[in-house]
């Protein structure tokens, strides 16, 4: 494994194009850190040829960048694994003080390290509190870094090496954006303990180097996020997220502060994949992580406002909640979840219903369906459940059914996958104890679900992205 490191452009031989063929024939993992907006442009190359990461340090005295990558290096490099807990830069003036609260979880606290770096003087007190009221203040200070070390149990090791300990990991859907198209990034961030997803985390991924943006990330099965509770973490990266043209570096840090976070896991083998046998939960206590990821290159910024080109996303998720007899009209629940105003983002302005009995034409022509009008409801902000009843006519035709979401200047989302409610006409299937059946949670994708209610058969057509 290599780390590159440069503020400038190559400028004798041997080049990047003359040694690239060999380190990638040898398999040979280039890790490159571009330091400032001078530094050479293909350094990004390089890393992706390899298989490394590409990261990107602003010099900005707001920035950790510099010290999260050397922290990753160290990672990359150790058999026995450390971990990183938190990075964090703030300013103080010399009759300022900073207290910063940090979880170190059982996993880990094996030769815990805190560092701080300092632009000005080395002359600043530093103490850390463990829990028992243990007071560190032995510091070693060298080139503008003062690190105290925990002795025996922040940066930290396994406890027990071996032992799984949550960790997560990072990756861009494209390392390039052009500012105000309608194109968009994806960060995903995985995390995970062992081969376990760890759910219900808090991860949010912050730009460095400038007035920093904050995303959240979710997983939620909704627009970036194709898969509710998997442990995969998304948010779309947004044209209004970026300041400036260049490069740009993601930090990302996910953390379990209120207990909540726990793994998916398998009934029968801790380490199994969990998705191949029965599936139960467990509490992981609480955490904290940080990582970056690779850097992102913005082009054509603009301080013209943007216009709002972004529709709300796809809703994926409409499904039948229950379908009952009330005389000669069939009652529908339809449940989804809500998207945004922007893709995921913020909250839609109105919903559009089409209702057919062809499923070629709700399919090719959606537009030209009847468009249900009835007490259709306000959209909830993005995430949110949304329910809505539909009546209609107890005959013998299949009805289909899609939903979209339009934002407040009329950008409108694509139509949701369709779902379907058929009549058979098998006479055993008359007691009154059969007008009402709960379809909630009986549909996958390209699932087929019977009804027992007198001659309705429903099914959903959901497509995942």
């Amino acid at each position: 494994m290599i780390y590159l490191v440069t503020d400038g452009e190559e400028s004798r031989a041997p080049y990047i194009t003359d040694v690239q063929p060999e380190i990638t024939t040898n398999g040979v993992i280039v890790n490159t850190l571009a330091l400032g907006n001078e530094s050479d442009t293909h350094l990004g190359g390089i890393s992706r040829a390899s298989g490394g990461q590409s990261f990107y340090y602003s010099e900005d005295e707001d920035s950790t960048v510099l010290t999260d990558v050397f922290a990753a290096a160290v990672v990359d490099t150790s058999s026995d694994t450390f971990i990183q807990i938190e990075s964090k830069s703030f300013s103080l003036s010399s009759t300022q003080s900073f207290e910063h609260y940090i979880t170190i979880d059982a996993t880990v606290g094996r030769d815990t390290i805190v560092q701080i770096s300092s632009s000005g003087s080395n002359d600043i007190d530093i103490s850390v509190t463990a829990p028992d009221q243990t007071i560190y203040t032995e510091t070693n200070s060298t080139f503008g870094i003062t690190t105290i070390k925990i002795p025996n149990i922040a940066q930290s090791k396994v406890r027990v090496p071996g032992e799984t300990t949550a960790i997560l990991n990072v990756w861009l859907s494209d390392d390039t954006h052009v500012y105000g198209s309608e194109d968009t990034t994806v960060v995903y961030v995985a995390v995970s303990k062992g081969m376990a997803p760890v759910l219900k985390c808090d991860v949010v991924a912050r730009l460095e180097g400038y007035n920093a943006s904050t995303i959240q990330l979710h997983d939620n099965g909704i627009g970036s996020d194709s898969r509710e509770n998997d442990g995969i973490y998304s948010a779309y990266v947004f044209s209004n997220n970026f300041k400036r043209s260049g490069r740009h570096t993601l930090k990302i840090s996910g953390q379990n502060t209120n207990n909540r976070a726990e793994i998916l896991k398998s009934k029968q083998k801790s380490n199994t994949f969990p998705y191949y046998s029965g599936l139960t939960t467990e509490l992981v206590g609480n955490f904290q992580r940080v990582i970056l990821s690779s850097e992102i290159t913005v082009t054509n910024y603009s301080t013209t406002p943007l216009t709002d080109n972004i529709k709300p996303a796809k809703i994926t998720t409409l499904k039948l909640k229950s379908v009952q007899l009330m005389g000669d009209k069939l009652q529908i629940i339809l449940l989804w979840k809500a998207i945004g105003d922007d893709l995921d983002v913020g909250t839609a302005s109105e919903y559009d219903l089409r209702i057919s009995d062809s499923f070629s034409k709700i399919k090719q022509q959606p537009e030209q369906c009847a468009k249900l009008t009835n007490n259709i409801p306000i959209p909830k902000l993005a995430g949110g459940t949304e329910q809505h009843v539909v009546t209609i006519d107890d005959d013998s035709l299949t009805r289909y059914i899609v939903v979209r979401a339009i934002d407040d200047v009329g950008n409108k989302g694509d139509f949701s996958n369709i779902v379907s409610v058929s009549k058979l006409t098998d006479p055993a299937w008359t007691t009154e104890a059969m007008n009402t059946v709960n379809l909630t949670g009986t549909f996958v994708s390209g699932g087929l679900a019977l009804a027992k209610i007198r001659s309705i058969r429903s099914r959903s057509l959901v497509k995942y992205p």
